[in-house]
């Protein structure tokens, strides 16, 4: 029962169905054959016993024996003929029903077939998307240090252009200062 895991319900029960389909056609088979073994055996118990006696016996025992003998084999021969035919009729359904078995056997077998291919390709999707996933993973972390990094920039980037400023303001301040001693 190894084969049915990760099968789905429905095709549990579309095997058991068919397994138990299987096992009943094996059992009519095994109980027609014996029931025509009967039928043969008491077919030929009724060749072999003497006939019960009929109105056409009583009337001329020696002229009409071999005709009532040849109409009784001709009798059992129709019977054992009808007894062939039922036969071989019970044969060809049980082997259409076996051929059924057989393709609904196959047609299962089809099925996990397909499925694996399916899970399989699923499978390679599902690593594709993993794949993808752990990558995105990775350039977000890289993209937050990237954003820290321009921040601690941005953060010296003003502190410099403050001092720069105040560089430049005392500057100013020391040449005005300068130019309004010379002026006055």
């Amino acid at each position: 029962m190894s084969l049915m895991k990760g099968v789905s319900k429905q095709q549990k029960l579309l095997f058991s169905r068919l397994k138990s389909d299987f096992q009943e056609a094996v059992e009519r088979f095994t109980s027609l054959q014996k029931r025509a073994a009967e039928k043969v055996k008491t077919s030929r118990k009724l060749g072999t016993d003497k006939p019960k006696p009929k109105a056409s016996d009583w009337i001329d025992d020696k002229d009409t024996s071999p005709f009532v003998e040849q109409e009784q084999r001709r009798e059992e021969m129709q019977a054992q003929d009808q007894i062939i035919e039922d036969d071989l009729a019970l044969i060809h359904d049980r082997e259409e029903r076996i051929r059924q078995l057989e393709s609904d056997v196959l047609d299962v077998n089809e099925i996990f077939r397909d499925l694996g291919t399916m899970i399989h390709e699923q499978g390679e999707q599902i690593d594709s998307i993993e794949a993808n996933v752990e990558r995105a993973y990775g350039n977000v972390e890289q993209g937050a240090e990237q954003l820290l990094k321009a921040s601690q920039y941005q953060k010296k980037s003003r502190k410099k252009m403050c001092i720069l400023i105040v560089i430049f303001l005392i500057i100013a301040a020391v040449i005005a200062i300068i130019i309004a001693t010379q002026v006055h």
